[in-house]
């Protein structure tokens, strides 16, 4: 184990970083699909920090792709969670699955 700049305390494993944006991934989701596919065997930390409260769309989207992850070795985890996701996802029911730190 070691720990990164941001906190983050990792495996040997790669990390890979996606900042999300809801807004962006609703205009276009391809690209981070992609970026997400080709880092499934990687840890996975997607910074929700700063992003709006998430849709059901998004949130399946962050489901696939921990599940897949996971299938492949890897991990998927949602770091630093605005208000406004922990509150979406708890509506969606989906806090247990998709927050570490779920209410």
């Amino acid at each position: 184990m070691k720990q990164t700049n941001e906190g983050i305390t990792l495996t040997d494993n790669i990390l890979k970083n996606i900042t999300l944006d809801v807004e962006g991934w609703l205009d276009s989701p391809q690209p981070v699909i992609a970026e997400i596919m080709a880092g499934q065997s990687e840890n996975i930390v997607i910074d929700a920090s700063t992003a709006s409260s998430v849709p059901a769309q998004i949130a399946q989207l962050l489901i696939a792709a921990r599940r897949s992850a996971l299938a492949n070795g890897g991990s998927l985890e949602i770091h630093q969670p605005s208000e406004a996701v922990k509150r979406s996802l708890s509506l969606l029911g989906l806090a247990d699955h998709l927050l570490s730190d779920a209410p």
